[in-house]
């Protein structure tokens, strides 16, 4: 496989699909993965000093994946299915399918899937934001979608209902004996296209134990509660543009101490030449909510890739700075750093796809 080919098959956010391109009718079985090392200088962590580490995931996660599918049968359907984990090499633990691991149908109705599945969000959002994962930032998005895969999960998309209109949902069942929404989650994404612009439209919302929306953890990427995103990228000839907007809430949280985060992300890359991209990215965060007073931060950063025919080299840099109350570090953490404090980054990696 062709690495420029690989590159457009991640554009399309096809991994968690079939990502190696088989004769549509025959049957195959895939292995693939993605593999990514950085080492990255980072100043002023935990307000002790410079750090310099080691980590994967700066341009793609590292991952390991094996997708399948039967012929299509006369009426045009298909079995498939697919087991994704993700990977460390820089800190290598046990490998398990945390990610994907499904059975499910294919066909003119589109995709039904049974099992363990990322989200709609996860699929795609990061196509629609200028750095994503590679942001020395707030995580925006990234972070969010590392909260990990629904298990037990009922997931189903459309195909393509015109003007490129894709409709995603999901449910995963809570299991919880006499309490139908406890620990239940579902949601919905809406992606089409207008004119030169594509948009993104998410919905989300996550129960506790007590079928209740109380963010019962602190920071601004809780776990439970809603979740209402709105993302566009403009296209136009080699430049793309990028702006969004993530708002978290917590609906049955006290009445006096109610949780909300939003963030509002703009940015750009350029495909400079065949090989060379760059990326800007500027992220505004604001978080209320356990008793914590008021904090916002805000990161501007900038990034470029090289394709060097069998891997991508890429750079990321970045500028961090808290408000008064904000302790969000670099990487996205909160409550990590001093209040008020700054930081600055820089980290080189390397992406293999095979």
């Amino acid at each position: 496989m062709k690495l420029k080919h690989a590159y457009a098959v991640l554009a399309l956010g096809a991994m968690a699909g079939m990502v190696h391109a088989q004769d549509a009718d025959k049957a195959s079985v895939t292995l693939w993965g993605v593999a990514d090392v950085n080492y990255g200088v980072t100043t002023n962590v935990a307000g002790k000093g410079t750090q310099v580490a080691a980590g994967q995931g700066g341009m793609y996660g590292s991952r390991l994946g094996v997708n399948g599918k039967s012929a299509k049968m006369a009426n045009g359907l298909r079995a498939i299915f697919s087991a994704e984990g993700a990977v460390n090499p820089p800190y290598p633990s046990a490998f398990n399918f945390n990610r994907y691991a499904f059975v499910g149908l294919e066909g003119d109705f589109g995709r039904l899937r049974l099992g363990t599945t990322m989200r709609p969000y996860d699929d795609t959002a990061w196509n629609y934001e200028a750095l994503d994962s590679m942001a020395f930032s707030l995580g925006p998005v990234s972070s969010w979608r590392a909260f990990g895969a629904n298990t037990k999960a009922i997931r189903y998309n459309t195909n393509d209902l015109g003007n490129k209109t894709v409709l995603d949902m999901f449910l995963s069942a809570g299991g919880v004996a006499g309490k139908s929404s406890a620990g239940t989650r579902y949601g919905a994404q809406v992606t089409t296209t207008l004119g030169v612009t594509d948009v993104l439209a998410y919905y989300e919302r996550s129960n506790d134990a007590d079928g209740k929306q109380t963010q019962t953890t602190q920071g601004w990427n809780d776990s439970t509660g809603n979740v209402l995103a709105l993302m566009t990228r403009t296209n136009i000839d080699n430049v793309k543009l990028y702006a969004g907007v993530h708002r978290y809430g917590a609906p049955d949280a006290a009445p006096t101490d109610p949780t909300r985060t939003q963030i509002w992300h703009v940015g750009a890359s350029v495909q400079a030449t065949t090989d060379l991209n760059l990326k800007l990215g500027y992220y505004a965060l604001s978080h209320a909510g356990h008793g914590v007073t008021k904090a916002g931060a805000k990161t501007f950063a900038a990034a470029a890739q090289y394709n060097l025919g069998f891997a991508w080299v890429y750079a990321v840099a970045g500028h961090l700075a808290n408000e008064a109350n904000g302790t969000v570090d670099i990487t996205g953490a909160n409550g990590a750093q001093p209040k008020g404090s700054s930081q600055n980054g820089l980290k080189v990696g390397l992406t293999y796809v095979f």
